[in-house]
C-alpha cells in the first residue's frame, strides 16, 4: 500500500532508525533525532544504490513520487541517478562553498610527504 501524506507527517521518531516505504524503492528514512528523509533505492551496474530527494516537509510526497520517477527515466536511458544529481548541483553551483573549503585547508597528504622528506633529509 502505498504510503500517504498523513503517515509522513504523523511519523514519530523511535528508538532505532526506521522505514516508512511508498513504492517503487522510494521510502521516508524516519531517525531517532525526528528526521525525515526521501531517498530511493535502485539498482544500477549490478550495485544496489540510495539516492537521498530531500528532507520531509520541505520535500513533500508528491515532489517525491516525482523525483522518483525522473530518476527512474534516468536508470531505463543507462544513467546513474547519483551521478546526474552531483552533476546538476556542481552546474549549478551548489558545491561552490566545499570547494572553496578544500582549497582553503591545508591538504594533509602533502604536508606528510613534505615532513617525510624533511626526515630522511635530516637522517641521512
Amino acid at each position: 500500500m502505498p504510503l500517504s501524506d498523513a503517515a509522513a507527517r504523523t511519523a514519530k521518531p523511535k528508538a532505532k532508525p526506521y522505514k516508512l516505504t511508498d513504492a517503487e524503492g522510494l521510502f521516508l528514512f524516519v531517525t531517532p533525532a525526528g528526521s525525515k528523509l526521501w531517498r530511493m533505492k535502485y539498482r544500477i551496474h549490478g550495485k544496489e544504490k540510495l539516492l537521498s530527494l530531500g528532507a520531509y516537509p520541505a520535500v513533500g510526497l508528491k515532489k517525491a513520487r516525482a523525483d522518483r520517477e525522473k530518476a527512474k527515466e534516468q536508470l531505463a536511458a543507462g544513467k546513474d541517478p547519483g551521478l546526474e544529481k552531483a552533476r546538476e548541483e556542481l552546474a549549478a553551483g551548489n558545491w561552490q562553498i566545499n570547494l572553496i573549503a578544500d582549497r582553503a585547508a591545508p591538504p594533509i597528504p602533502r604536508l606528510q610527504a613534505a615532513a617525510v622528506a624533511a626526515a630522511h633529509a635530516a637522517s641521512g
